[in-house]
């Protein structure tokens, strides 16, 4: 499957998929802060977020995220 133009320069092990809460309010691409990453854990890692490519807005709810 090819990623979208978006996503070019973001190297793959970083790509997360989120659903953008900001602007996009729709599945997009984000970058991960921290990796490697895992949906599991609790308390949320405050440390750990993905930022939507698209938009900017910053996702802290790694339990809805899936590997790119």
């Amino acid at each position: 499957m090819a990623l979208p133009k978006y996503t070019q320069g973001v190297p793959r092990h970083k790509l997360v998929k989120i659903l953008c809460k900001g602007t996009c309010g729709a599945t997009r691409y984000a970058e991960v802060s921290k990796v490697p990453w895992s949906t599991k854990g609790m308390p949320v890692n405050r440390e750990l977020f993905a930022t939507c490519l698209r938009c900017g807005y910053r996702a802290r709810d790694n339990y809805n995220w899936s590997k790119g």
